[in-house]
């Protein structure tokens, strides 16, 4: 990646941890974790246009809250009205509902928790590493 395109990744990582930032305030979860994300960079150039670059993504979270239940439909508009740079797809679920499917052996979660990148704990935005979101 050049000099231009890494520079385009920590802006876009910017709008990602601001995003995470905001869902945090607003929505106040235990846990955001990602488990999955595509990105994409588009370069444009020409004889006739300005050299330009965009770099998008595609997130998918899991945002785990404590025993009151969350309004995942909510939480998917905020993302959707707030979140320009590209697409977060977020799931909602209740501490206990995670526990319980991890208790009964879910696939799903239990991948979520073994491969998945942990973005915010409670105590505060995890310290992501910038190789996996760019």
């Amino acid at each position: 990646m050049d000099l231009k395109n890494e520079k385009q990744g920590s802006v876009h990582l910017a709008h990602v941890r601001n995003m995470i930032a905001r869902l945090v305030e607003k929505f106040q979860p235990l846990q955001i974790i990602c488990f999955g994300k595509r990105t994409f960079l588009t370069e444009c150039s020409g004889s006739f246009i300005p050299q330009a670059a965009n770099l998008e993504g595609n997130y998918c979270l899991l945002m785990v809250t404590d025993g009151s239940a969350q309004n995942g439909h909510e939480v998917q508009d905020f993302a959707n009205a707030h979140f320009k740079q590209g697409w977060m797809t977020i799931l909602c679920h209740s501490q206990e509902s995670v526990s319980e499917s991890i208790e009964l052996n879910s696939r799903f979660f239990i991948g979520v928790y073994t491969h998945g990148q942990l973005l915010y704990s409670r105590g505060g935005l995890s310290n992501f590493d910038f190789a996996f979101w760019v």
